[in-house]
């Protein structure tokens, strides 16, 4: 495995932060007073020999501020003191009229957002290569779905996203329309025109939800075509600050701009989502990468977005590599990538994106943050450094430099099925909510056909359904899953798979039932 030597950049901790971090201070100052703990968690700090492995594993540090509501920590389900304060220096500098530091992911955000901005009767407007999470906030809400579906770059082989004329077609077709929820970048970097529809949206008296999960670095690197969900005018933007600006995993903030979805509602939710136990820690990492960001975020941003393109331009000098830079839209004007990804496809080396994943996973310790049939997506972040870049370059450049051979026809087969998944409008036989709440039988493709997902089944990572809950199994839809799992891509929500790889499905009871008393069966 090729050796990673990493040579650190200016040191971004809080003491050398002009910006105060309210909350990460005092956590920081509670944890050094060594107190003696009758309250949780278990642990008890370091705890001497008792917690022995977990102050090996973590550090005594962060055991000790691993913290509970405690006098002087205020409490982020009603915040009146330092999680209220740091959450205002984050409005502040995001730009938003108020801020929520989630402990539970975008995911979480989401989910509250779409069930605060919706009810029974209303119908909300999703575009179709939304994550799952979306889906969950119908069934908090029981709203029914209308969905907008993306337009595909044939060249690329990527989503091309929406235009404002298909999000007006959907409004005309949905009944009580309340919100819009879009994607913004895509996991891919693709991106819609998202100033012009949030405006078309507004115009109609719908909130707009943004997952910008991948995008909270758009405040630093936003262009003109690309700019931040907040400066697009957005009133509720969710961001994974973990993801992008290096805070700790699962922790993430929900902007609120506006006052087009019901504050009280919104809190309700999001309190709803979270556990009544949210971690210090996350919430501190929060506070502490604000700062960091409010402090060096352009520098560091303006370095990485360079580091990217020159990384591109290196990877396409090599013999068999395809590392795009931009795409077409529906209407096939060409656009820049957002710059913080690389989308590198040895497919002419005979490789799929998996593949050329699992290579450098294994043989370079090298890790992807996702890849498909066609690329190997890597991501960059706040903490890249060049020499990453250059180590990559240099796996990328040895494994191309292997005999060239064919793509597996089983693989080429299943990546025109992928391309084929864009066209697919599978048909609703119920709402999410009605599906999930239904009694479920477990069947197989052979006897699925026809009937009703009782789950989302969604391709892993990033997490966009092909068939969502309430929506209608088709004979195309079964086929994908079953040979793309065939092929080794992962997909959540299915029943089980037999040795002879057989899949079985979650289907609706009540549709089963009602098919089988129809002699269907």
């Amino acid at each position: 495995m090729t050796e990673i030597k990493r040579t650190d950049r200016k040191n971004g901790s809080s003491s050398s932060m002009r910006e105060r971090t309210p909350l990460a201070e005092a956590v920081r100052n509670f944890g050094a007073e060594r107190r003696i703990s009758f309250h949780v968690p278990g642990h008890k700090g370091p705890g001497g020999s008792k917690a022995e492995s977990l102050s090996r594993f973590l550090g005594m540090d962060t055991l000790y501020r691993d913290l509970t509501e405690l006098p002087g920590l205020d409490d982020l389900h009603d915040p009146s003191g330092v999680i209220a304060e740091a959450e205002r220096q984050a409005a502040a500098f995001a730009g938003a009229d108020r801020t929520f530091f989630l402990t539970n992911g975008t995911s979480s955000g989401i989910t509250a957002a779409v069930a605060a901005a919706s009810s029974k009767e209303d119908t909300v407007i999703l575009e179709r290569h939304s994550h799952e999470c979306t889906t969950r906030g119908l069934i908090l809400s029981g709203a029914r779905a209308c969905y907008v579906y993306n337009h595909f770059d044939r060249e690329t082989g990527l989503p091309a996203g929406i235009s404002p004329e298909d999000v007006k077609e959907a409004i005309r077709r949905s009944s009580s329309p309340s919100v819009l929820v879009l994607t913004h970048p895509s996991y891919y970097g693709t991106f819609s025109d998202l100033r012009a529809i949030v405006e078309t949206a507004h115009q109609a008296g719908l909130a707009v939800i943004v997952d910008e999960a991948h995008g909270a670095q758009l405040m630093f690197t936003a262009q003109e075509e690309i700019p931040s969900a907040l400066q697009a005018g957005a009133d509720l933007v969710v961001q994974s600050t973990h993801k992008m600006l290096g805070s700790l995993t699962q922790s993430a903030m929900l902007h609120v701009q506006g006052s087009r979805i019901d504050p009280d509602r919104l809190s309700f939710y999001i309190r709803f989502m979270h556990s009544t136990s949210p971690s210090y820690l996350l919430m501190s990492s929060l506070d502490l990468v604000r700062a960091w960001m409010q402090e060096e975020g352009q520098q560091i941003w303006n370095e990485v977005t360079g580091m990217v393109r020159q990384t591109r331009e290196r990877l396409n000098a090599i013999r068999g590599i395809h590392c795009p830079g931009f795409f077409r839209d529906c209407d096939g004007t060409e656009h820049g990538l957002e710059q913080s990804r690389l989308l590198i496809s040895a497919w002419d080396c005979g490789l799929t994106g998996m593949e050329l994943s699992a290579e450098l996973a294994s043989r370079y310790g090298i890790d992807c943050e996702f890849a498909d049939l066609r690329y190997a997506v890597a991501l960059a972040g706040a903490g890249s450094f060049q020499q990453d870049f250059d180590t990559l370059v240099q796996a990328v450049g040895e494994i191309a430099r292997q005999p060239f051979r064919s793509v597996s026809p089983v693989f080429q087969k299943q990546l025109q099925r992928y391309e084929g998944v864009f066209d697919l409008r599978p048909e609703r036989g119920m709402t999410s909510r009605e599906a999930v709440c239904a009694r479920t039988l477990r069947l197989t493709g052979l006897h699925a056909e026809g009937l009703v997902s009782a789950r989302d089944i969604s391709l892993y990572p990033p997490g966009i359904p092909v068939i969502r809950a309430g929506e209608v199994f088709s004979r195309e839809i079964i086929e994908y899953i079953e040979e793309g799992a065939a092929c080794g891509m992962e997909f959540h929500g299915i029943a089980g798979v037999e040795k002879e790889g057989n899949i079985w499905f979650f289907c609706a009871q009540d549709e089963f039932e009602m098919r089988l008393l129809n002699g269907i069966f």
